[in-house]
């Protein structure tokens, strides 16, 4: 109710010129509804102080956005919509200005400002943003003429590329730039009324106006040691010429690919502003500094049945779309088949690069199979011999006929193989050796050794499930054994490795495949549960008990409902002193305030987390195994999400309790302060280290 009263006076002060206050009335709760009222009033100076000041601040034109720490009074930015931690808009237009300054320049000058949105109605506001970038231009054309009298023609307009002279408009005796304002009524519907005229011209009626793409696209080729590019030089293939227009389709003349199928690759694309005229499909070395990397498209391309890495030759056609990407259309010889791929053209990462610093083109020296394409990096630090040696030895040990290493030795094998202590093994590593593992999952049927080792090895190389391009494709490799479920179910050891397997991968499981583990986990380990169960689940054993328990409290995709379920059901084997081990690490990953991969939306609701905590401090004898701190600081702790923060009482509340138990204050900082995840806690929500180099935050 204080929300909407304060936004309908704020809306009332906007639209009422005349008005310097207007009351703020809360009712109160009860039957004392009169005697409950509370009253405030907003000011049009406390108004305009704050969203000025706030969202708009005059600042000079090198004052470019920069992040700040955000802590609990961070109102702007906390709403649970994912803001900018900065909210003040001027200074994201610096640095916008700023990273596309002319070269020479320090800032871009302003030909005309258009506005739109309701967000503008405000006269106050488009009057500050006319005002801020008005003094911008006048500092730079300023500065220019100090620096350079012939540089500050071109800042001021005169002989500018688009032919302004300077006669009408901005000049260098007054700068600012034009304003097209069609007044109040227009901000709310420009997008709206741009958009319905676009949907006429696609229909053949209105004027289209548009240059075509002002940027020329190029795939990465590979080469040979003989045939490299000259140090410094890029040889890409062109696939997107400038000025291509919106719709058109262009086929890559006179040049047929080679397309690696059914593996994971990598196709690496950049763009250049340059005024190059490279025709499609020509083969050309280009200087790194001319090329802007965008993100590269890792996929799989499948192919019917034929063994991973099996090339086919294709011929290619690209496609500009309205929504800003490029489709590439790879043409089987053979089959006929088409292959598309789609590159986000609009993607942050391929912004220009701020002025004064080099594009960065990505990793481009290496050869592949087939121009176009790359296999991801597989060697990381690790020679590829004894990569190859790691490998096989996973091979050995998972042979079909005996004489086989013991699978117990493989880890402490793989070590020796690699040089490298298993915590320390690169991402890229652990990646390529699960792909191989998945390749090799029949054979975990050949012994319940096998098995367990398998589940077990695969899980590590796999964990967490994700952050390496293609780990949705290689989790739902793996999904498919979950059917089969384990060969060797009398043997507690596999069966204590099918839930470590599913607890370390669980970020990169699908909602669905989440909610079936839970349908199979949470019977096993919740009693009410098991006894309304068609099919009596079975009953584990302590250890694997606790397994079933960490697993099933890392399902963070499913809803906030059957966690909040789960949660209820360990908090009263806590209270019934029936828990099991480690049951305080699942209860704070079951009611963390901040989760590591899963929505918000899954996030049990303040109500029944703050119920979790005072349950937790009203134990009379909590486990033994395990301190309360981090539970109920991951429970408690602060995120600058009013819809799932807990009140200020209960985190003193918290705080307190924790205190008279030896918690040292840095620990209870969370609770107040809203602090960074470090690596340090991010391992130890996920229940082990993570790999090097990888963080979940």
């Amino acid at each position: 109710q204080l929300k909407l009263e304060c936004r309908l006076a704020k809306e009332a002060l906007f639209s009422h010129p005349d008005k310097d206050e207007l009351p703020v009335v809360v009712t109160g709760r009860g039957s004392k509804l009169i005697g409950g009222t509370m009253r405030a009033s907003l000011t049009r100076a406390t108004l305009e102080q704050v969203l000025l000041e706030g969202y708009y601040p005059a600042l000079p034109a090198g004052a470019a956005a920069k992040p700040k720490r955000a802590t609990a009074q961070a109102g702007f930015t906390e709403f649970g919509l994912p803001y900018a931690q900065d909210p003040g808009i001027t200074r994201h237009l610096a640095a916008f200005l700023m990273r596309h300054a002319r070269e020479g320049e320090s800032f871009a000058h302003i030909d005309a400002l258009l506005f739109n949105g309701g967000a503008l109605k405000p006269v106050l506001v488009r009057d500050r943003v006319c005002k801020v970038v008005g003094d911008w231009m006048r500092a730079t054309v300023a500065e220019t003429l100090a620096e350079a009298p012939s540089q500050a023609k071109r800042a001021a307009g005169e002989a500018r590329e688009d032919g302004w002279d300077g006669s009408a408009g901005p000049g260098p005796e007054d700068p600012r730039p034009l304003i097209y304002d069609e007044g109040d009524t227009a901000l709310e519907l420009a997008v709206a009324r741009g958009a319905a005229y676009f949907g006429l011209v696609r229909a053949g009626l209105g004027v289209r106006v548009g240059g075509g793409s002002p940027r020329e696209y190029f795939l990465a080729v590979g080469h040979t040691e003989d045939d490299a590019p000259a140090e410094g030089q890029v040889r890409v293939v062109c696939v997107a010429p400038r000025g291509m227009q919106d719709g058109q389709v262009i086929e890559v003349p006179g040049r047929e690919f080679n397309l690696v199928t059914n593996r994971p690759v990598e196709f690496p694309i950049f763009f250049t502003s340059s005024p190059r005229k490279d025709p499609v499909g020509s083969v050309v070395d280009v200087p790194e500094d001319e090329l802007v990397a965008l993100p590269p498209l890792q996929t799989v391309v499948k192919f019917g049945k034929q063994k991973a890495g099996t090339e086919v030759p294709v011929r290619m056609q690209a496609r500009r779309t309205e929504l800003g990407t490029l489709e590439l259309s790879c043409l089987s010889r053979m089959s006929g088949a088409r292959f598309k791929l789609e590159f986000d053209l609009r993607a942050s990462h391929g912004e220009e690069p701020e002025a004064g610093q080099p594009a960065e083109p990505a990793a481009h020296d290496q050869p592949f199979g087939g121009a176009g394409t790359r296999a991801p990096p597989e060697q990381g630090e690790v020679e590829p011999e004894r990569l190859e040696a790691a490998k096989a030895r996973i091979d050995a040990t998972f042979a079909v006929e005996p004489p086989r290493p013991d699978p117990d030795a493989l880890m402490k094998g793989l070590e020796e193989d690699l040089a490298l202590g298993r915590d320390a093994f690169p991402l890229p590593v652990l990646r390529t050796l699960a792909e191989h593992l998945v390749e090799l999952m029949e054979r975990r049927a050949l012994s319940a050794a096998l098995e367990t080792r398998w589940l077990n090895v695969v899980g590590f190389c796999l964990r967490p499930g994700f952050g390496v391009p293609m780990d949705d494709w290689r989790v739902r490799q793996l999904w498919k054994i979950h059917a089969q479920g384990v060969l060797h179910p009398a043997h507690d050891p596999a069966e204590l490795n099918w839930w470590i397997l599913w607890r370390r991968v669980a970020g990169g499981l699908a909602r669905g495949h989440q909610e079936e583990l839970a349908s199979r986990a949470f019977p096993m380990v919740i009693p009410a549960l098991a006894k309304r169960a068609k099919k009596k689940p079975p009953k584990p054993q302590s250890q694997e008990a606790a397994e079933v328990w960490r697993a099933a409290a890392s399902l963070e995709q499913i809803g906030a409902k059957s966690r909040a379920q789960l949660g209820d059901g360990l908090m009263q084997l806590l209270e019934e002193k029936k828990a099991p081990r480690g049951a305080l690490w699942c209860l704070g990953r079951i009611g963390a305030r901040k989760l590591l991969y899963g929505p918000r939306e899954a996030t049990v609701r303040p109500q029944v987390a703050e119920a979790w905590a005072r349950r937790l401090m009203a134990l009379k004898k909590p486990p033994k195994d395990e301190h309360p701190a981090s539970c109920l600081v991951a429970m408690c702790r602060l995120t600058g999400d009013r819809q799932f923060d807990l009140p200020e009482g209960i985190r003193k509340e918290v705080a307190a309790f924790l205190t008279e138990r030896g918690v040292p204050e840095e620990q209870l900082r969370p609770l107040f302060e809203i602090v960074q995840v470090d690596t340090k806690t991010e391992a130890q929500a996920f229940g082990e280290g993570l790999p090097v180099g990888l963080t979940l935050s």
